[in-house]
């Protein structure tokens, strides 16, 4: 079979697909990690887990970071606050919630001049329903105002809150956003929605909410945080299932996804007028989510890069996603607010295990931009446990705006892992007898016999639902995680710096060059594949499909190298890389240095290498991709016609 058809089918059949890292940077040495701190560590006899992270804006010394809390001295589940006044080498708990019988779901956010906010879900002894506290601080979270309840939030689930920080028309607008319901005007299914609330008074009152819905069988699950770009615009993620409802209606269930089909879709929804509308719904990408995620993460992260950088208000998204047979971590950008998304990148960089080992799920990423441009993404990363159930955590960082990363670095000094030797959390419910149901609709009513449920707490397998990143004002970057290494799941964080700035098209050499992809053709016109050194060729044609002329340099950058049967290298590229952010020349092949609207270049040859080859076929699976491959193509054009290249050229 020829090589065209080799990797047609293998386009086809979508087999998993095995990453490289970019060769630049082998040693990792752009990545500068700290030393760990114990976050939790006045608090070290109580379990936490599902953290979350915001740093000042304007001053790198304030992080307030928020976690719940597992007692079973109390058998009580609540949430603490911790803050920091010095960069995150000491850390202080300045509110909890345990005066509610439960409460869960921490959200926190710092604004400008030391404004803080916090919000919990909960209930107290009595109540018929969940309320939401939300507490304002005027010091950075050191000290707290009295807090703001009201029964607005009863159905919300995992709330986020964001400050807009800009000098905007909407500049100090707080926002609020959670999972709500909306009920038909008949009929049983309940519709899930996102619900925004916004304060116009720094947080004293909310309006709202506004709403959008999922209609159909589907359903809105997995709700994570939002941003907001320099111009107030608002954007949202959330995973929406394909189909959840039965067909009379009554709560389904999270159909099983498999690496050809996805169970559901990563979307954004947007504000752009200051949180009194939201816009439609705009699909990332498919989401191969993995349910139950009792050991693993199901929701996707945002951040945004500041007005000043290389890639202004580009909007990136990251989530756990199982398409490969096995969860990894996936990004992608937008540069349009979240209108259009570019495809998927894989961020872990372990290549998958052979077939007859066990997968290595890797869960909970978060991403942050510094005011250099400078992409980071941490994750619990599970390559070095066998159990798959441990982690340790992870950063990788990008400098051309989410294409491509270094190598990935070690940020916990330690493993979570789990033995003998570990304290595990029990917690324990009770219902029935004389007990009045309280803040859960679906409790047992009083009478009949007393049912007492002893449970482990499930948040010890996965850190809970969410894990914290942030960067304070002067670029440094803020992990916050859960781990075990004291035999109780605390809070840890650790600064990490990442020397250099980000530069379009990933070098000083190629940042004057345009993105001209949308406007050429590459035209395979032969192939090649040699068995005894596993070397792969193609010879192609660059084709000019615009009606402008193109100038060049010209240059083709890699972003994405993979193959279903080993580990690919670009060879004789133009860089000396062999992954994503290998340059071959095309000047050679040009010889007049333009190319004419309809002109071709003359053939160039493309050469990689497959290492480790892996056997083509494995059961009744035989695997047929050799290469694949996603490149841009790089020149000069005409003023006239930059303005479009560039727009379609990030799609």
């Amino acid at each position: 079979m020829q090589l065209a058809r080799l990797i047609a089918a293998a386009s086809a059949i979508g087999a998993a697909i095995l990453a490289s890292s970019p060769a630049a940077a082998a040693d990792g040495a752009l990545i500068h990690v700290g030393r760990n701190v114990q976050v939790s560590r006045s608090r070290d006899r109580i379990a936490h887990g599902e953290v979350l992270l915001s740093a000042d804006p304007a001053d790198p010394n304030r992080l307030l970071g928020c976690s719940m809390a597992f007692d079973p001295e109390r058998n009580k589940t609540y949430t603490i606050v911790y803050a920091s006044s010095d960069g995150g080498s000491s850390w202080t708990p300045t509110l909890d919630t345990a005066e509610y019988e439960f409460s869960g779901d921490p959200a926190c956010a710092l604004g400008s001049r030391g404004r803080g906010y916090y919000m919990a879900l909960g209930y107290k002894e009595g109540d018929s329903k969940f309320g939401g506290p939300i507490y304002r601080s005027a010091d950075g979270g050191r000290t707290w105002d009295a807090p703001l309840v009201f029964p607005a939030f009863h159905g919300l689930d995992r709330e986020y809150i964001a400050v807009d920080n800009t000098s905007g028309r909407f500049g100090g607008r707080v926002y609020m956003h959670a999972t709500g319901w909306m009920r038909p005007m008949e009929g049983k299914t309940k519709i899930a929605d996102i619900s925004l609330f916004t304060s116009r008074d720094g947080g004293a009152s909310f309006a709202g909410p506004v709403k959008r819905g999922s209609v159909g069988k589907r359903y809105v699950l997995g709700v994570g945080n939002s941003v907001v770009l320099s111009d107030g615009t608002v954007v949202l993620v959330f995973g929406e299932i394909n189909r959840y409802w039965d067909e009379d209606g009554e709560t389904g269930d999270v159909p099983e996804s498999t690496g050809e089909k996805a169970n559901g879709v990563l979307k954004v929804v947007a504000s752009t007028d200051g949180g009194d509308s939201l816009e439609e719904a705009v699909s990332v990408a498919d989401f191969h989510m993995l349910w139950p995620p009792s050991a693993t993460s199901m929701i996707g992260y945002l951040a945004a890069s500041p007005p000043g950088s290389p890639f202004p208000d580009r909007v990136f998204a990251v989530w756990p996603d199982q398409r490969s047979g096995r969860q990894e971590i996936l990004i992608a950008h937008s540069d349009d607010k979240g209108k259009s998304w570019s495809k998927p990148v894989v961020v872990n960089d372990d290549p998958p295990l052979p077939d007859s080992a066990s997968p290595r799920d890797h869960l909970m990423p978060t991403v942050a931009v510094n005011a250099d441009g400078v992409v980071g993404v941490a994750w619990y990363d599970r390559r070095d446990s066998e159990d798959n159930l441990g982690w340790w955590v992870r950063f990788r960082a990008s400098l051309d705006g989410g294409e491509t990363f270094v190598p990935s670095v070690r940020v916990s000094e330690a493993a979570s892992a789990f033995g003998s030797s570990d304290r595990w959390t029990v917690l324990a419910s009770s219902s029935g007898g004389g007990r009045k149901p309280s803040g859960v609709p679906d409790a047992k009513a009083p009478g009949g016999p007393i049912s007492v449920n002893l449970a482990l707490n499930g948040f010890e397998f996965n850190g809970g639902h969410t894990a914290g990143i942030a960067v304070d004002a002067s670029g440094v970057f803020h992990p916050l995680w859960i781990d075990n290494r004291t035999g109780l799941a605390q809070v840890w964080t650790a600064p990490v710096s990442v020397t250099g700035r980000a530069v379009k098209n990933g070098s000083p050499d190629l940042a004057s060059l345009d993105d001209v992809s949308p406007k050429v053709e590459l035209v395979v016109t032969a192939t090649d594949f040699d068995r005894k050194s596993n070397r792969v060729t193609l010879r192609a044609r660059l084709k000019n499909t615009s009606e402008e002329r193109i100038a060049g340099p010209f240059k083709l950058r890699l972003l994405r190298l993979t193959s279903e049967l080993g580990r690919p290298e670009a060879l004789d590229t133009e860089n000396g890389d062999r992954g994503p952010g290998a340059v071959w020349d095309w000047g050679a092949a040009i010889p007049g240095g333009e190319l004419e609207p309809g002109a071709e270049s003359q053939p160039r040859e493309l050469a990689f290498r497959l290492q480790n080859l892996r056997p083509f076929r494995q059961g009744k699976t035989i695997r047929y991709g050799l290469v694949q491959l996603d490149a841009r193509v790089l020149a000069r054009l005409e003023p006239s016609a930059k303005a479009p290249a560039a727009a379609g050229g990030n799609r």
